[in-house]
């Protein structure tokens, strides 16, 4: 029977054409162990001629088991697809055009569990990622985007509350939770011992914890600071939602809430997590990443949202110490030391070619911050955020490239003729310069020598480098340097005898320093 069904399914090929969500209502009844699903839903016709709309459900592994779909009295033919996805294809006898929509409801159960979706006695999560409901396809490669307007409402164990996308309102015993605006739905139900708010941030928590508002009011300031660099905040609400510890992670974005472990909810709170968290709102909700790479547009922005949110909140000081040595509590691989030993390892890789290597996520958060540090530093803020804004504004609720990253770039600084060099020597080359410096005074005091040597171990880059000459009585010089070669000798004037040379005293540049260890 499994076989016919497969058979069935493969003559009925999925539309080229894209259908894509207008609106979504899903009704859930959450038990420990089970979840069972019933939803509604309309979907439109984006483009071409069709007849009738696919649907995929599943990503990762087979999290959830499509029972029944159908549109009045059309019943979809359901079938395994590709890997864990399932598919159901609704066929009408007649051709739908573009900007014609077709209602339709399903039933599902849960299946089997994954990272991100949980299912046991002390909580229930279902993350957006794992595509637990049924989201339309024009293939198993080309899902719609899964975030639709709409209600998520639950019937839940006693003593259980829920926390979802959205405004929560109660309706005849349910917990039902509201967006009007497009979100890919994400839970959590759990028995949540406090469910608070303070200022714009609500927190849901298995236990209560004395410094939850302080770190909301961090939250608070570090979502505001986003909101000034990459524009108004996707989502309208914003929550704090615990989960019991887990190995699969310590914290998790979803979109308008973030999902976190007790082993970071410590009295001291963890500023650079919730920040990071917290800006995936925008790198990798609102704007996902597409292709080799793609972990520049999610997982880098996203820790350089971190970075921002301790400049302002902690100073320009924190900062630059965030950018060398990251901080405890946090990843001490997701910094320069990091990168320099994941060099080391022998795990080092170009920005756009990661993907899902062993060290490709702490690449990206270490090497791709700095990167986006650099940039801001070469572009100017104003050029900078623009185009980070652009891209968002661009490809929101869409998927996004490298190759479209670097083209919105080049756009935003179309004076900049070194920019094309820049971004491919950062994003496509491997390694960051690694120098030998040499110094001697001049005869006449008045002047130092600086001798300064790439690594012969990758090509050279070209880079602007800031010295500061300290000089005989306490004079201090700085000066830019245009390295622009493996080997160059620069003659500086000094106001006096010059006794030490610091490079990068203000941490423009990824550099090998010797505290970050061994040369590479």
């Amino acid at each position: 029977m499994h076989l016919f069904a497969l058979a069935l399914f493969a003559t009925l090929p999925l539309p080229v054409d894209p259908w894509s969500y207008e609106r979504l209502d899903l009704d859930l009844r959450v038990r420990p162990q089970t979840i069972e699903m019933r939803g509604k839903g309309v979907v439109r016709l984006d483009k071409g001629e069709s007849d009738g709309p696919a649907f995929g459900i599943n990503s990762r592994k087979h999290v959830m088991k499509l029972r029944e779909l159908r549109s009045g009295s059309v019943t979809a033919t359901i079938a395994p697809f590709k890997g864990p996805i399932d598919a159901a294809k609704l066929t009408f006898d007649r051709a739908f055009k573009a900007g014609d929509s077709v209602e339709f409801e399903f039933i599902a159960q849960s299946d089997e569990q994954s990272m991100q979706f949980v299912l046991n006695d002390r909580a229930v999560y279902a993350s957006w990622v794992e595509f637990w409901y049924p989201v339309p396809a024009a293939s198993a490669d080309d899902l719609a985007s899964p975030a639709v307007p709409g209600t998520t409402s639950f019937v839940l164990p006693r003593g259980w509350h829920a926390a979802s996308n959205g405004v929560l309102t109660e309706q005849n015993g349910r917990e039902v939770w509201t967006s009007d605006v497009p979100v890919a739905r994400s839970f959590v139900a759990a028995p949540f011992a406090v469910r608070d708010r303070v200022g714009d941030i609500s927190f849901f928590l298995l236990q209560p914890r004395p410094a939850i508002a302080e770190q909301a009011t961090a939250l608070a300031k570090s979502l505001a600071v986003m909101e000034q660099r990459f524009g108004p905040y996707p989502y309208p609400t914003y929550h704090i939602v615990e989960v019991p510890n887990t190995k699969a992670f310590t914290a998790s974005s979803e979109q308008g809430f973030i999902v976190v472990t007790p082993a970071i909810l410590t009295p001291t709170g963890n500023l650079p997590l919730f920040a990071h968290e917290a800006a995936h709102g925008w790198w990798g909700n609102l704007v996902r990443p597409d292709g080799p790479g793609g972990k520049m547009v999610s997982e880098a922005l996203a820790q350089f949202g971190a970075l921002l949110s301790i400049e302002e909140v902690e100073g320009r000081a924190a900062a630059a110490k965030f950018l060398r040595d990251s901080r405890k509590g946090y990843s001490p691989k997701q910094c320069a030391r990091g990168y320099f030993e994941i060099w080391r390892d022998g795990g080092d890789r170009p920005l756009a070619q990661l993907e899902d290597a062993k060290w490709d996520h702490h690449l990206s958060d270490s090497k791709g911050m700095w990167f986006y540090q650099m940039l801001r530093n070469r572009m100017g803020d104003e050029a900078f955020f623009g185009a980070l804004r652009t891209i968002i504004d661009r490809f929101r609720g869409r998927e996004v490239t490298v190759k479209d990253l670097r083209a919105t770039l080049i756009a935003a600084c179309p004076d900049d003729a070194g920019l094309p060099q820049f971004l491919a020597q950062w994003l496509h080359g491997r390694g960051a310069p690694v120098l030998d410096v040499d110094w001697r005074p001049g005869a006449d005091g008045k002047t130092i020598e600086l001798q300064i040597k790439q690594t012969p171990k990758l090509p050279p880059f070209v880079f602007d480098l800031e010295v500061v000459v300290d000089t005989k009585g306490g004079a201090a010089e700085k000066k830019t340097l245009e390295i622009r070669e493996r080997e160059q000798t620069f003659v500086l004037p000094t106001p006096g005898p010059p006794v030490a040379v610091h490079l990068d005293p203000d941490d423009r540049v990824l550099i090998w320093r010797p505290e970050y260890g061994p040369k590479p």
